[in-house]
């Protein structure tokens, strides 16, 4: 067989958990009078495959298949499992015998997003390819080891995918948005990263995992009327009694993150990296912006995201934390200060270190948002940050700080709160007023009637990000 074009595909993170070599079925397909024709390599190795292209050969496919592989985890009852965690087929025409050019793909208007090709080969003859595989879909895994069916995760109109980072942790990337994003025509797509509080430890896909946070973030209360709701479901506190036989009250209730980006209309993804216990990893870093960039592109990939739309990309980045996640959301921030352009605060920790960094940041730029909601521990810092903006006489029309005042939490000023409160307002304070003041930070919103308009979603309807 006379050679003149050589084909090196390769793909990163190759041979770690998520990416087994012995699951990897990458294959180079030339035409042939009975149809399609797998070369042979003519090398492989761990994450690396090399074909020889026959002289005369006018076009060819990649085809990639990627699985993993776990067996039965201890803890949970799913048993063994093979999934497939990503797949990619590309088309290529040869100009010249040394030139490889990407068939367009009529749903990406180009092609594939997890393909990188460098066309003209080398002086050796060699032309590269490289897949982006950075990310892969591990939502049934996550689904298995977790017992919670995908479907108990998902708000109505939204889509939930659990992405697996195939590189450094966190591996566990949940990802949000709404099914509207599918048909989006905007190719400019924006992410809300959201760092929550503390969470279970892990190092693995295979192994137990808890999500029982999921629903409280993503889902929305269900309202008195619905006599089929569970406590946890509901859309005020529940009192509860300890094993001591201690009154408490039950006041983690849901957040709406999925209405509040249905209800904007907004072209956004809240990506949740999955921490272990505190520890973010690569995602509370300098290369934030990246991975962001490259869990975008998978949701395109996968058809989550602008159909028949080219180029798509991420577009306006937020940050937002909760209580101990603003350990890792400040600190990101200051990695990413000129990247960032919405950073909404639910009274989280660190407040009082970033006082000077929120100020320098939401200064340095009129087109950034700078949400502060002060709950029970950080109404001071959050005041002074106010006051201090206004000292610099710096426009305010992108800066909110609410529930900074004591009588933000006056029922019979805020609507609300009584609500929120009322079959536990008789409880002795100590047993639940602080910590219910700082969940209400996250959950919590303006009532008008029987609606409530959870401060997540005014900030997402009052914020920067493009409309579908």
């Amino acid at each position: 067989m006379n050679v003149k074009l050589r084909i090196s595909i390769s793909w990163p993170n190759a041979g770690k958990e998520l990416l087994p070599e012995a699951e990897a079925d990458v294959r180079l397909l030339v035409p042939s009078s009975a149809g399609d024709f797998a070369l042979t390599p003519r090398a492989s190795s761990v994450g690396r495959r090399e074909f020889d292209i026959p002289d005369g050969t006018s076009s060819f496919k990649i085809a990639a298949r990627f699985s993993a592989s776990f067996p039965a985890v201890s803890g949970t009852s799913a048993g063994p499992m093979k999934e497939t965690v990503l797949s990619i087929e590309q088309g290529y025409r040869i100009n010249n015998g040394t030139e490889v050019v990407p068939e367009t793909i009529s749903r990406f208007q180009g092609p594939h997003p997890l393909v990188e090709t460098v066309g003209l080969a080398s002086v050796r003859g060699v032309a590269t390819i490289r897949l982006r595989t950075d990310f892969v879909d591990v939502t049934p895994f996550f689904s298995a080891y977790s017992e919670i069916p995908n479907s108990a995760l998902t708000p109505p109109d939204c889509t939930v995918v659990v992405l697996g980072h195939t590189g450094e942790m966190p591996k566990i990337w949940i990802a949000l948005l709404p099914k509207a994003c599918a048909t989006s025509t905007t190719a400019n797509v924006s992410a809300m990263v959201f760092f929550r509080p503390a969470s279970y430890g892990y190092s693995a896909i295979a192994q137990k995992h808890t999500a029982t946070a999921i629903p409280r973030y993503f889902l929305s209360p269900m309202p008195d009327a619905d006599a089929s709701a569970q406590f946890w479901e509901r859309d005020h506190c529940f009192p509860q009694t300890d094993a001591r036989g201690n009154q408490y009250a039950y006041n983690l209730m849901r957040c709406g993150f999925g209405a509040a980006l249905v209800n904007s209309f907004r072209a956004v993804v809240v990506l949740n990296p999955w921490p272990s216990g505190d520890q973010f990893g690569v995602a509370a870093s300098a290369q934030l912006p990246s991975l962001t960039t490259s869990a975008i592109r998978f949701l395109w990939a996968a058809g989550h995201l602008c159909e028949g739309v080219a180029n798509v990309h991420l577009g306006r980045l937020g940050l937002s934390s909760f209580s101990r996640g603003g350990l890792a959301m400040w600190p990101t921030l200051a990695a990413n200060r000129s990247r960032v352009s919405e950073v909404w605060a639910f009274d989280t920790m660190d407040a009082a270190d970033a006082s000077a960094l929120a100020v320098q940041w939401y200064r340095a730029d009129n087109t950034r948002s700078l949400r502060l909601v002060g709950g029970a521990y950080h109404r001071a810092q959050y005041r002074a940050i106010q006051q201090t903006l206004q000292n610099y006489r710096a426009s305010m029309s992108q800066f909110s700080a609410v529930l900074v005042d004591p009588n933000d939490f006056d029922p019979s000023y805020n609507p609300a709160w009584q609500h929120y409160t009322k079959d536990v307002a008789s409880f002795p304070p100590k047993n639940w007023l602080a910590d219910t003041q700082h969940q209400f930070a996250i959950c919590g919103g303006t009532r008008i009637g029987d609606r409530v308009t959870p401060y997540f979603e005014k900030f997402m309807l009052d914020s920067g990000f493009n409309f579908f």
